[in-house]
């Protein structure tokens, strides 16, 4: 019996190391993130290098800039951030050029008078995400001016290809990002209606290029429905850069995700043995060999999909490692060359060469599409793990002595309905200690007994000044050490509910070089006032009120190289954009002004909500570490939140670069 069950113990650990393998295989066959990065560049530097000149403004060219910004946000390499804003530049930040609207048309043309036409707008994407770098006005003018007029018409048969989709349905999303305007939202869904109605196929769950493609009228050469493979793959494309800008509150929001995943499920049935999808999806003998636009669109929207959820890794990760495999071992080739991209056209067409010398920037533009996705998907395999066990949030990092301290709020609760206050500790920022309660509204307090926020922690005096939202207000206590316990010195609110504008939460306290403490505060407005020395009051009279643009919540200040940073949150805690920006000022009181390049933190891929923050500095040293929380992994949102910790860096201007939330973070010990 007993050797029974030793030969069946080892069948078993053998069929689980040999799944084991098989998983760490398939997980492995992109590489590492190194390998895709120097995809990136190769590709990227040879096309820049042999395309020095920028080209106009119309969709070939646009598209290949849509690429080459993920690029960018992938590696931050300032070049090919340049790259697009000399061709923005060249081409007057505008599509078709044309300043008489009643000329403009928007059936198929190149000329100036087309700016309704959606291949003279896809520019408008590139535009917006170079103007989110520096917030300069000029770049998103004539977006703004040409959507606008046209939503101000009764047409609603704009896009009537399926390109299209891909050109002008992410302007919508972006522009309605930027400017809040919900009638964006409104026709992206009226177009979108339109083109369904004219070139969808409600069972294969594609789309024909536009209506005269439509089956019976339209055939393959074989009798059967003719599918575009890059016609639908700017479709995947597009559903995906849609639904990453959407808001989760969109009416039609399920309806576009139903699309998106009715597609992934055709181009997952009609992908080729070898990796790749002929020109004619459905009908492989029309139009045989690789093609790389249409597996490099369907390759990023794959990726989008499982890198967000929507898609189910086990299911869908085999099609695109087939398809990653053809694209980096048939397509590119070794000088960086991207090849097998059929030219510019609308259809598949029999007998027409596509071989590794055939490529075009539109292609190029995909592929780059493609493995920044992938990237972001190998991150996804290897984020780094929350720093402390179980759900906290709004983390207040601190340094006393030789070791860190964390000040968290108790996270996990419908409405953030905790009552207590923990506090933890670590000799080298990587390992904590639960250092147990340091504060029970119920039993500490006479004035609040729930909703324990966001505190933060000082030192002056010899003593430890505790800061904290209780009931939305917000309170203060005083320790002896850093672990408390702290007693409330005042039997009462340090600022009281509604004593300011906004709610009364999210207090925290920058102790200058020359020992003056002020305190920042405020959900809606940002509040500051100089302390009393004391800490535990200031007049209220003296207190200064704004709001830089954006802000929410959860300001926090901190002082380098004689320059004050003022930090805080946008959007809402339970928002998955929840991000950080931030702001410099000569002054603690200000004025601050917003840095260009925002947000400096914000979440990518599965990393969800990232935001509420705190800095600390490691004494003596000019290195940089910043806590925050995020959605806990897996199965977080806005109530179950988790503490992560990252690097945080500048450049040689002092402007904070941003974090990158896959960054492992090293152990470190203060004085060594």
């Amino acid at each position: 019996m007993n050797k029974l069950v030793l030969n069946v113990a080892a069948i078993l650990l053998l069929l689980m190391s040999s799944c084991a393998t098989k998983r760490s295989s398939q997980a492995n066959l992109a590489g590492s993130k190194t390998d895709v990065l120097e995809i990136i560049n190769r590709v990227n530097h040879y096309w820049q290098n042999t395309n020095p000149k920028p080209g106009n403004a119309f969709w070939h060219v646009a598209a290949y800039h849509t690429g080459n910004m993920e690029a960018y946000a992938i590696t931050r390499n300032e070049t090919y951030r340049k790259y697009s804003e000399d061709w923005a530049e060249a081409n007057q930040w505008k599509g078709a050029k044309s300043d008489n609207r009643a000329e403009w048309k928007y059936s198929y043309g190149e000329k100036d008078d087309y700016v309704l036409f959606g291949d003279w707008q896809i520019c408008f994407q590139t535009y917006i995400d170079l103007y989110k770098l520096d917030k300069d006005p000029k770049k998103i003018a004539r977006a703004i001016e040409v959507m606008e007029y046209q939503m101000s018409t009764p047409n609603k048969d704009y896009w009537w290809w399926a390109d299209g989709l891909y050109m002008v349905m992410p302007v919508m999303t972006k522009l309605h990002q930027l400017t809040g305007n919900k009638q964006y939202l409104e026709k992206l869904h009226e177009y979108f209606s339109y083109a369904n109605s004219i070139m969808y196929d409600a069972d294969e769950k594609l789309y024909y290029r536009d209506a005269k493609y439509v089956y019976p009228k339209h055939k393959s050469a074989n009798g059967k429905k003719d599918f575009w493979a890059r016609g639908d793959g700017w479709v995947i494309a597009g559903l995906a850069k849609v639904l990453k800008d959407l808001p989760e509150s969109d009416p039609h929001r399920n309806e576009y995700i139903s699309k998106f995943k009715g597609m992934a499920e055709a181009v997952k049935n009609s992908q080729q043995p070898e990796g790749y999808w002929t020109r004619s999806m459905l009908d492989p003998a029309h139009a045989p060999g690789p093609e790389t636009s249409g597996t490099a669109f369907f390759t990023y929207g794959l990726l989008w999909g499982i890198n967000n959820g929507l898609l189910d890794q086990q299911e869908y990760m085999p099609v695109v490692n087939k398809a990653w495999k053809y694209l980096t071992t048939q397509a590119l080739q070794a000088d960086g060359k991207v090849g097998f991209v059929q030219p510019i056209g609308e259809r598949a067409i029999p007998g027409q060469v596509v071989d590794k010398n055939s490529t075009s920037d539109f292609g190029v533009g995909a592929f780059l599409l493609a493995a920044s996705e992938m990237y972001r998907h190998l991150n996804n395999q290897s984020v780094p793990s929350a720093v402390l066990p179980g759900v906290h949030a709004d983390p207040h990092i601190a340094a006393f002595g030789n070791k860190f301290y964390l000040y968290p709020t108790t996270d996990g609760t419908e409405g953030w309905m905790s009552d207590y206050f923990t506090c933890w500790s670590s000799s080298d920022i990587v390992n904590w200690k639960n250092e147990g309660t340091i504060l029970n509204l119920k039993k500490d307090l006479s004035w609040a007994t729930e909703r324990a926020w966001a505190p933060a922690i000082a030192t002056k005096n010899g003593k430890y000044y505790y800061y904290y939202s209780a009931d939305v207000n917000i309170g203060v206590g005083v320790a002896d050490k850093p672990t408390g316990p702290f007693k409330d010195p005042l039997g009462k609110p340090l600022v009281p509910r509604a004593a300011f504008k906004g709610q009364m939460i999210d207090p925290m306290v920058f102790v200058d070089d020359d020992g003056s403490a002020y305190l920042y505060f405020g959900q809606g407005s940002c509040h500051v006032v100089k302390l009393n020395d004391d800490m535990i009051s200031f007049d209220m009279s003296q207190v200064k009120s704004f709001k830089p643009e954006g802000y929410n919540e959860g300001a926090f200040v901190f002082k380098r190289n004689s320059k004050y940073y003022l930090m805080w949150s946008e959007y809402d805690t339970r928002d998955p954009r929840y991000s950080v920006a931030y702001a410099t000022a000569d002054s603690p009181m200000g004025p601050f002004v917003k840095a260009s390049r925002n947000p400096v933190l914000k979440g990518e891929g599965i990393v969800k909500g990232a935001g509420h923050h705190s800095v600390v500095q490691v004494p003596r040293k000019d290195e940089w570490y910043i806590a925050y929380h995020r959605f806990k992994i897996p199965g977080g949102n806005g109530y179950n939140r988790e503490t992560c910790i990252s690097p945080m860096r500048f450049d040689d201007t002092g402007a904070i670069l941003p974090v990158d939330v896959f960054e492992e973070v090293k152990p470190v010990r203060i004085g060594r």
